[in-house]
C-alpha cells in the first residue's frame, strides 16, 4: 500500500508544471538525523546543517519530526 513503488512509471510536477516521466529506480528511507552530508549536498547543493534547517522549517508543524522517517526517491527519466 505504498504511494511509490521500485520500476514503476510516474509523470513528475514540479509546482504542478509536468517535467517529464520517470521511472523509479530507488527508494531511501531515512530518519533527518541519518541524512548523509553527500545526500543532501546532491539534493539541495547546500551544506548538511542548512539541508537540516530547511526541512525543520518546511515541516515546522510536524511534531516530533525527528523521528518521522524521509524518503528520497531516485527517477530514470524517460521522457521529456
Amino acid at each position: 500500500n505504498q504511494k511509490y513503488r521500485r520500476g514503476e512509471m510516474y509523470a513528475v510536477n514540479l509546482k504542478g508544471t509536468f517535467i517529464h516521466r520517470g521511472v523509479i529506480v530507488c527508494i531511501k528511507r531515512f530518519l533527518l538525523k541519518d541524512l548523509p552530508e553527500v545526500t543532501a549536498m546532491l539534493d539541495t547543493g547546500y551544506s548538511l546543517e542548512c539541508t537540516k534547517n530547511m526541512i525543520s522549517i518546511m515541516y515546522n508543524k510536524i511534531p516530533n519530526l525527528d523521528k518521522k522517517e524521509f524518503y528520497l526517491i531516485t527517477f530514470h527519466n524517460i521522457e521529456f
